[in-house]
């Protein structure tokens, strides 16, 4: 899912920002499946509000394509972006199995009913 959001994937659903699931998404030259685990991958991850109250939605909204672009640029960017979150957790002190990039991520979801 990190991999693969979008920027203009984000919007406001019932007063939450939220980003609904793609099953495919465009990468310039081709189509790519996104992968899903899970059932639960198909529901809404909503975004916490810290995430506004920092810029980071404001800032995401004015462009368009991969919020993480230069993941792209690798053979297998949902790998890459696995083994960097948990190098990151270990980096940290943390157990890589705690990141949002491993399955059960736990993240608040909410059912996606469109616009």
């Amino acid at each position: 899912m990190l991999t693969y959001l979008r920027r203009e994937d984000i919007q406001r659903y019932h007063g939450c920002w939220v980003v609904p699931p793609r099953g495919s998404v465009g990468n310039g030259e081709r189509w790519v499946t996104a992968p899903f685990e899970t059932d639960e991958s198909l529901t809404c991850f909503v975004l916490h509000d810290v995430l506004a109250e920092a810029g980071l939605i404001d800032w995401a909204r004015r462009g368009q394509g991969f919020m993480l672009e230069s993941l792209h640029k690798a053979r297998d960017p949902a790998n890459t972006t696995s083994k960097r979150m948990a190098r990151l957790f270990r980096t940290a002190g943390l157990n890589p199995s705690c990141s949002p990039c491993s399955t059960g991520s736990g993240m608040p979801k909410l059912p996606w009913h469109g616009n």
